[in-house]
């Protein structure tokens, strides 16, 4: 009877790790089309910026707008931004710059910054989730010195089938370089508070008695948008988070016996997108 029940109970835990997966599996596909979307539309606005003309005038001023027409060594008509058109003769003209883009988007290379991110992650070890999917949500709050450097304080949330997670972590990253359009660089460091999911679809046998966390460490690189008065972040990286946990499991006999797993370690590729103001 005790082998029959223990068969049972394996049974029950596959077809609800099955059916996590197909969850989590779908979860990550939405994720992946929504970063496809934003990346597509982002592109579009980019591409479709309006280019300007620069007219610098003998009496000091400067005019910006669109050419309509333009007679050489005579004059132009330039149709303002405001939409008022007007004509400008050759003698009045010092120079003109032309095809000019608004340079009107996300610069700050100090001061104080907040980041958001959400995103998912996979390839874990099999003894906690396997390939499975999991959603995790990340915050960091800092100071930035320079385009190349800022550092802050983070906090997130991982979610696991079998336990949640939340790490808090001192975060250091930055742009590599000065571009619209630019790669970045994080690395993060902390400790990973873990506890276990009371679930009740979950089987007596598959459930976490103990769950204690331990160091997290996350890197990597992406890239970053720069809009009007924010930027969008697309990040890839590696999370590794040590765990140590205490679970009771039915032998062949039906008996209740407890194993107590150390020096686990979660290894995971991640994915994210996200905001930094």
């Amino acid at each position: 009877m005790g082998l029959a029940y223990c068969m049972r109970e394996k049974m029950k835990i596959r077809l609800i790790n099955n059916k996590n997966m197909k969850n989590y599996s779908k979860y990550t596909m939405r994720l992946l089309l929504i970063i496809l979307v934003l990346l597509v539309s982002i592109g579009k606005t980019i591409a479709q910026e309006k280019k300007f003309e620069i007219i610098y005038l003998k009496d000091g001023s400067v005019l910006k707008g669109n050419i309509t027409e333009q007679v050489t060594n005579d004059f132009l008509i330039l149709k303002l931004r405001n939409g008022q058109e007007i004509t400008v003769f050759h003698e009045e003209v010092v120079k003109i710059k032309y095809n000019q883009k608004a340079a009107k988007y996300y610069k700050k290379e100090k001061g104080f910054f907040h980041q958001a991110t959400i995103g998912s992650s996979w390839k874990g070890s099999q003894r906690f989730g396997g390939n499975q999917p999991y959603f995790s949500a990340e915050t960091i709050h800092g100071y930035q010195f320079n385009h190349a450097l800022r550092i802050g304080l983070g906090a997130g949330w991982d979610y696991h089938p079998d336990f949640h997670i939340v790490p808090v972590f001192v975060s250091i990253g930055g742009d590599i370089g000065k571009l619209r359009i630019v790669p970045t660089y994080f690395a993060n460091a902390g400790y990973g508070m873990a506890w276990e999911r009371h679930n009740s679809d979950v089987s007596e046998e598959n459930i976490y008695e103990d769950v204690t966390g331990g160091l997290m460490l996350h890197f990597g690189g992406g890239l970053k948008i720069k809009l009007s008065k924010t930027a969008l972040i697309f990040n890839v990286g590696y999370k590794i988070q040590n765990l140590a946990t205490e679970r009771s499991f039915f032998d062949w006999q039906g008996r209740i016996s407890s194993i107590n797993d150390t020096d686990r370690r979660l290894n995971r590729l991640t994915i994210a997108v996200g905001v930094v103001f």
